[in-house]
């Protein structure tokens, strides 16, 4: 399973197996009021959140 070389080639003609990794990632929410009052960068504005329990 793991690549010859330990490198992962995704969708690639060298790929001969997978590379182990490990990842990390974070997000940080702020209230838009607040980011706007500390003229903070405003990259992106979640307007809506949903959730289902079937």
């Amino acid at each position: 399973f793991l690549s010859k070389d330990g490198v992962c080639y995704s969708f690639d003609h060298r790929a001969t197996g997978y590379g182990r990794g490990e990842g990390v990632i974070s997000l940080v929410l702020k209230p838009f009021s607040a980011a706007v009052r500390d003229g903070d960068m405003i990259r992106a504005v979640i307007r809506a959140t949903g959730k289902s329990l079937n």
